[in-house]
């Protein structure tokens, strides 16, 4: 019996521990969404107004 209640406990610490992982990593991913967003964004600013083209980095530096 002292071992099924050990074996039983290991076994929701593990889910816990699982389920703690699952949100830091979801987390990590939103936090990555959210910054290529960000940059998309911004990228999507800086529009060429006579080609209609977006401005090369190379271009935005050198001006």
């Amino acid at each position: 019996m002292l071992r099924l209640h050990a074996a039983t406990k290991r076994e929701a610490d593990r889910a816990n521990w699982l389920a703690q992982e699952v949100k830091k990593a979801t987390a990590s991913i939103e936090a990555r969404e959210q910054e290529l967003v960000y940059r998309i964004s911004r990228a999507a600013e800086f529009r060429d107004p006579e080609t209609g083209g977006t401005f090369s980095a190379w271009r935005i530096t050198r001006a």
